[in-house]
């Protein structure tokens, strides 16, 4: 048996970020119970897998970055092909 609990990350989030990626809904769990009042303010949110996609539309966040798909297998695949998208914008 396991149980998964929320660091505490106040110190490590409490800055700006250009992208912030979760792997696990567990992961968007933390950083609603860290930052209850989150603002998105133009922060990409990436996700990793249908369950924390989700997680992390349920938790109101606009989502950018969404892996798998076909052209991303992978996180690092769908970073690629998001900031290789932007930097043609």
């Amino acid at each position: 048996m396991y149980r998964i609990i929320s660091n505490d990350v106040k110190e490590v989030v409490n800055k700006n970020y250009d992208v912030i990626c979760f792997f696990t809904p567990g992961g968007v769990k933390s950083l609603m119970e860290n930052f209850p009042k989150f603002k998105q303010n133009g922060t990409r949110i990436g996700v990793f897998g249908g369950n924390t996609c989700k997680a992390a539309e349920d938790a109101g966040l606009t989502l950018d970055i969404k892996a798998p798909q076909p052209k991303a297998p992978s996180m690092i695949s769908a970073l690629e092909l998001f900031l290789s998208t932007y930097k043609k914008k």
